[in-house]
This record gives structure tokens, sequence and C-alpha cells, in this order.
């Protein structure tokens, strides 16, 4: 897969920085390929390949995304898709269940989402009145999953392409 540099693709990047789907292990190498190969790598790129802390990789991609031109595309999708990218980092086991739940809940409090807020706190709810029962995290998981399905096949898409990069700089550390 290679992907574009387009602003709705960087604006993706941004979410799943911003919800630490993926940090410096999973673009630095990409990055540092991209300056490699381009003859003239846009800014934020270089700027990217050498900052590790999570807050300042966002803010450079963000700064990219939100500058001149502005490109026309559905932010609102950003909501859906930073809830895709809580669900790939449950799926992955980098959180539990509860924790999906909880910070989806307070992420779409103040974003326009395809489930409310009172949804995913309603979720929570019931699979702690049931003891964190495995059979409720897999039904409630199966809803989530099938409500953002396209999202979530985006998200785990772009993950799975970062997480080659992550393994080259896993391996090339050792």
């Amino acid at each position: 897969m290679d992907v574009d540099l387009s602003k709705e693709f960087t604006s993706k990047l941004g979410v799943m920085l911003e919800t630490s789907l993926i940090n410096y292990k999973y673009y630095k190498l990409w990055c540092e390929e991209l300056i490699e190969r381009l003859d003239n790598p846009p800014f934020w790129i270089v700027e990217l390949s050498s900052v590790k802390l999570q807050s300042e990789a966002s803010k450079i991609v963000y700064k990219y995304t939100n500058s001149e031109p502005l490109k026309d595309f559905s932010f609102l999708k950003l909501n859906d898709f930073y809830i895709a990218c809580m669900y790939i980092k449950y799926r992955f086991k980098h959180i539990s269940w509860a924790t999906f739940l909880l910070n989806s809940g307070e992420y779409s409090d103040s974003a326009n989402s395809c489930m409310d807020c009172d949804d995913f706190y309603f979720m929570y709810n019931q699979f702690e009145d049931n003891e964190y029962s495995y059979k409720i995290e897999t039904e409630q998981s199966g809803e989530i999953n099938t409500i953002f399905s396209k999202h979530i096949k985006e998200a785990d898409t772009y993950y799975k392409f970062f997480l080659v990069y992550m393994k080259k700089y896993v391996n090339s550390v050792k």
C-alpha cells in the first residue's frame, strides 16, 4: 500500500497519533523512506521524522493539515475514525474493553459521531453490571464493529501499513 500525502490522509494520521494508535516507532522509518525517495519531500515529513514526542508529532501533522490550501472533505468522518482507532487499540489488546467504552464515550460527548456518548456509557454500565463478562464484551464489540465497520477497516489498513515500519524500527535497534 502506498499512501498519498493528501490532507485527508494526514488528518487521519493525526488522529492515529492523537489516539496513540501509532507512535514514532511506526512513522520514523516511513518518513525517512519518503525523504530518500522524494526529490522534494514535504517539510512536515522532515519535521516529523525527527520527533518522538507524541504531542509534538500531532502538532506537526495537524499544522500541515490545517495549512493553506484547505481541502474540502468531511472532518466529521474523523470523529468516527477516532473511535475506529480506539477500537483497533482494543482489538490488538493495547487497551481493555472497559477503557475503549469509557474513552469513546468521553470523546463522543463533544464530537459528532455515529454513536452518542450515552450509548457508550450505557454499554460500559451494562459491562460493569455484568462483572466484565466476556459474553457481554463479545456482544458489544460485535455491535461496535458493525456500526463503525467502514472506519474500522480503514483504520486497520493504515495501522497494518505502519506496523510494518514499526517492526523494521524495532529490529533495527536490537
